[in-house]
C-alpha cells in the first residue's frame, strides 16, 4: 500500500515529521519537485502513454464523462491532462493529450498538450467537443481521424468577448450543449489561471448559436440570483422550458427559465456545491449531482429528494445519460459509474473503488 504527502519543503527535515514516518511501515523516499517541470507529470503508477486496460488506470480528478455508440465511454482526465477511452472489454485507448500540462498547436489527438481538459460534449456521431478550460478553448476531436481542432476561444486569453456575431475569446467554459433548436450553446465566465484553479472575475454568460450560424448573448433574468460573480455550472433545455444550477455565491440553486430567459422558478438546494443535471428518461425527474448525493427533483412541483444509490459520493461532477444508462463521474474518488436507471444497479466504469469517510 502506497501513501504520499505533500509538504512545504522548509518542513521536510522537521523533527517531528522524522518521528512521525519512523514509526509508520516504511522505507520511504524523499521526491523533490522544483519550480521546472517535469517530463512527465505524474509520480506512481504507469504512465499515460503505457496505459491498456482499466487495471492500469488511475483517474486522476476526471470532471466528466460520456457513452459512444459502440457502448465506449469517454472521460476527461482532467488533472492528469488527457482525454481517455474505455471500452466495454476493458480496454484503454488514450484519445487526447499527451500527459503534460501546457497547449500545443492543433493536431494528432495524443500529441498535444491540455491543462484542465473538463466538459465534454458529442456534437456528432464522429465529432467530439470539450473545454480546454485552463487554455480558455474549445476544442474538438475527431472520433474518426484522430486529429485535435480548436473550435472556439484564445489560448491563454481568459477574456470573454462576442464581437459581431463570432466568439472573439471564449473565457472560462463550464459548459456545452444544445437548445431546444438543437443549436449550441456553452455558459463561461472571464477569468484567470492560478496555479491549477480558474479565478473568475466576473459573472456567467450563456453563449447561444443563432440559426444563422452567429452568436449571441441569452438574456439571464437575475431575480433570483444575489449581485455579484453569479455562475452557472450546468444547463438543460427540456420540455418546453431551460433547467439551470446556478452557484449565487452562497449556496447552490435550481433555477428555471423560458426559452427568452425569463426566470420562471428557483429552488435553493442548500449545498455549497453541484454540478450535473440530465433528465431520468424512466421517471421523468430532474437528476442533478449534489455533491454528495444524487438528488432527484420534479421539475413542475419542485418537489426534491435524494435518489437512492448504494455508492457512497465525494464529489460529482458530471452526469450523462445514454439510454436508460446513468454515468456519475465522481471527480473526488476517481471513479466513474455506471447506473441502470431501470433496474437501479450500479457498475464500475473506470477507477479504483476508495472507502469515503
Amino acid at each position: 500500500e502506497w501513501r504520499a504527502y505533500s509538504l512545504p519543503i522548509n518542513q521536510s527535515d522537521a523533527p517531528g515529521l522524522r518521528d512521525a514516518l519512523a514509526k509508520l511501515p516504511g522505507p520511504w523516499q524523499q521526491v523533490t519537485q522544483y519550480a521546472r517541470p517535469p517530463e512527465r507529470d505524474y509520480v506512481l503508477g504507469v504512465e499515460p502513454d503505457q496505459v491498456r486496460s482499466t487495471s492500469d488506470l488511475r483517474l486522476n480528478y476526471p470532471t466528466d464523462s460520456i457513452r459512444l455508440s459502440d457502448g465506449s465511454v469517454v472521460i476527461s482526465n482532467t488533472y492528469a491532462a488527457n482525454i481517455v477511452r474505455v471500452y466495454p472489454d476493458g480496454r484503454v485507448e488514450n484519445l487526447v493529450g499527451n500527459g503534460r500540462e501546457g497547449y500545443s498547436a492543433p493536431g494528432a489527438g495524443r500529441d498535444v498538450m491540455l491543462r484542465g481538459p473538463a466538459q465534454i460534449f458529442q456534437a456528432s456521431e464522429d465529432e467530439i467537443y470539450f473545454s480546454d478550460q485552463r487554455n480558455f478553448v474549445i476544442r474538438s476531436y475527431n472520433l474518426r481521424t484522430g486529429l485535435v481542432s480548436d473550435v472556439l476561444g484564445v489560448p491563454g486569453s481568459g477574456d470573454l468577448q462576442i464581437v459581431n456575431g463570432k466568439v472573439a475569446s471564449a473565457g472560462i467554459v463550464y459548459d456545452i450543449g444544445r437548445d431546444a433548436a438543437g443549436r449550441l450553446f456553452f455558459t463561461s465566465q472571464p477569468g484567470y489561471t492560478y496555479g491549477d484553479q480558474v479565478i473568475a472575475t466576473g459573472p456567467t454568460q450563456i453563449i447561444r448559436q443563432q440559426s444563422d450560424g452567429s452568436w449571441k448573448l441569452w438574456p439571464v433574468d437575475t431575480r433570483y440570483i444575489a449581485a455579484g460573480n453569479y455562475s452557472f455550472a450546468n444547463m438543460l433545455w427540456h420540455d418546453g422550458v431551460v433547467s439551470a444550477i446556478v452557484f449565487d455565491g452562497t449556496t447552490r440553486k435550481y433555477m428555471k427559465f423560458a426559452d427568452d430567459g425569463t426566470a420562471l422558478g428557483v429552488l435553493d438546494l442548500k449545498i455549497q456545491y453541484a454540478a450535473g443535471i440530465v433528465k431520468d428518461p424512466v421517471s421523468g425527474n430532474l437528476l442533478i449531482g449534489g455533491h454528495t448525493a444524487l438528488l432527484q427533483l420534479n421539475h413542475n412541483t419542485l418537489q426534491l429528494s435524494t435518489y437512492p444509490t448504494s455508492e457512497p459520493f465525494a464529489n460529482i461532477s458530471g452526469l450523462s445519460v445514454s439510454g436508460n444508462s446513468l454515468l456519475l463521474t465522481d471527480s473526488d474518488r476517481g471513479i466513474v459509474f455506471n447506473k441502470n436507471l431501470s433496474t437501479g444497479s450500479s457498475t464500475t466504469v473506470a477507477g479504483a473503488r476508495l472507502n469515503v469517510s
